[in-house]
């Protein structure tokens, strides 16, 4: 399995900023045993960020992306996923009175804006964010006949580490180790192997078509 991560915000493609988040991310996905091959920075502007998305989704197996989901008109991710993958992006009740909730334990007002951050992606798992109020999302999806994983990861240092940590491995770190068994009696090259292989993981190997 092999992985790009997309670091969202045009501070980042300015000397003032560094990103950051991707080296902890790229470490855990390596312990996981997962390849990081790529990695890029993108603009807050809606066309280069989908367009990102569906580049890394034509030549990876997952993709990672951190920033780009808070409440603010340059908080741009779910939208710029949902375009490239052709699908909707919904707004969900439960989540606005989440909000809402979590806003009022902690005697803050909010404003309407900040409503954005209940937006899901059209077939989407949220993922809790115990740090912030702006959750992840986590698609299992399938781009021209493959299957790809996508993981969009708040954008704070400390709320993606919170993120990748809690979620990402509980999400896919059985696909990996499966993946792991079906090199295993693949590599080689050996024709009956790949076939064995493909008894062995079918759900694998629209990964492994490339």
């Amino acid at each position: 399995m092999n992985a790009e991560i997309i670091a969202v915000g045009s501070e980042m493609l300015t000397p003032f900023r560094q990103d950051t988040n991707s080296l902890y991310i790229t470490e855990k996905l390596n312990e996981l045993g997962v390849a990081v091959d790529f990695k890029t920075i993108a603009g807050d502007r809606l066309k280069h960020l989908a367009d990102a998305v569906r580049h890394a989704l034509s030549r990876v197996d997952l993709l990672v992306i951190s920033g780009g989901l808070g409440p603010t008109e340059d908080d741009l991710t779910r939208e710029a996923v949902a375009e490239a993958l052709g699908v909707r992006v919904k707004r969900d009740p439960e989540l606005i009175a989440h909000l809402y909730a979590r806003a009022a334990a902690r005697r803050m007002t909010i404003t309407r804006n900040n409503e954005k951050q209940a937006d899901v992606i059209e077939g989407a798992t949220m993922l809790p964010n115990q740090l912030g109020s702006a959750p992840g999302q986590w698609l299992d999806t399938v781009v021209g006949k493959h299957r790809k994983l996508a993981h969009a990861a708040a954008g704070s240092s400390a709320r993606a580490e919170s993120d990748v940590r809690g979620t990402v491995p509980a999400a896919f770190a059985g696909d990996c180790a499966e993946e792991a068994h079906c090199h295993a009696c693949t590599e080689g090259g050996d024709d009956r192997r790949v076939d064995r292989g493909r008894e062995d993981c079918p759900d694998l190997y629209p990964i492994q078509g490339r």
